[in-house]
């Protein structure tokens, strides 16, 4: 029997391991795609990009400065536009499953709202005053430029090319980042605890299973963080994706499983202590 019990553990452990890998992932899967890159695909775009004004050019190496200067990555990296991007993403994924949802696309309304409301932190980051003048002039020029109604095309373009395989995959995506997925993974690792401690039947071994698959997840999901930045890099051609909130939590693990496996080390080298007190 004590080789089933062990299967038994092996199967559960295992399991356990999977879960707190999966739901690192979920937790931290919509903010690779946000900051690994949407936003780093933005700053790509601006160093890139040569913009000529009333004649006067402003060359990639003037850009380049800017964006050293980290203005850039300061602006997207607010609250707000971390905000308008998680929109615009999950408004994305959601257009591409099904086009009804394309309406609820208003790009040029939420700019326009953004610039309003966020006014003041925009002019301490880039050190410039935003006048009423720049908001209407920028107004006209993104309605002129008809920002909805090409990105809403766009979509729907490849809304009508993607196949059935890839809907699946957008779909599967939505599943996994939701909180309803996150919430099931969280009552199965508690679930599957109480099995590994019934199945010992001791109040503090279930520490060590515990804390090892903490050590084991923690070093999986550190080497998953690097396949993943070297997978998006390729697959979005910008170099400067990282994937630091997924390795961070990723050591977090790693640390925590570290100092649970020293915690039942003092557990049991405590509980030893009293059994030989008690036979002497």
């Amino acid at each position: 029997m004590k080789w089933i019990k062990k299967i038994v553990l092996g199967i559960l452990s295992f399991l356990l391991m999977d879960f707190i890998i999966l739901l690192v992932i979920s937790v931290h899967l919509k903010g690779i795609l946000v900051d690994g890159i949407m936003k780093e695909t933005i700053i790509s775009q601006v160093t890139k990009r040569s913009v000529d004004d009333n004649q006067y050019v402003i060359t990639e190496e003037t850009i380049n400065q800017i964006t050293e200067d980290e203005k850039i990555r300061e602006l997207l990296g607010t609250k707000e536009v971390q905000d308008l991007m998680n929109k615009y993403l999950d408004l994305t994924i959601d257009s591409l499953i099904d086009e009804d949802q394309i309406d609820q696309i208003e790009i040029e309304e939420d700019i326009i709202e953004y610039l309003r409301d966020n006014k003041e932190t925009i002019e301490q980051i880039v050190g410039q005053e935003i006048t009423e003048e720049a908001i209407v002039q920028t107004e006209n020029e993104i309605k002129e430029k008809e920002f909805n109604l090409v990105y809403k095309q766009n979509l729907k373009n490849a809304s009508n090319q993607l196949s059935t395989q890839e809907v699946t995959l957008l779909k599967g995506y939505k599943k996994v980042v939701s909180k309803t997925f996150q919430i099931i993974l969280i009552i199965l690792t508690i679930f599957d605890l109480l099995l590994i401690a019934l199945i010992q039947k001791s109040w503090y071994q279930w520490i060590k299973t515990f804390g090892s698959s903490l050590v084991s997840s923690g070093i999986s999901l550190i080497v998953l963080g690097i396949v993943f930045q070297i997978v998006l890099q390729r697959a979005a051609n910008v170099s400067q994706i990282m994937v630091y909130s997924l390795l961070k939590s990723s050591l977090i693990v790693l640390g925590c499983g570290i100092v649970i496996v020293f915690v039942y080390q003092f557990f049991e080298k405590k509980v030893k202590r009293s059994d030989s007190y008690d036979l002497s």
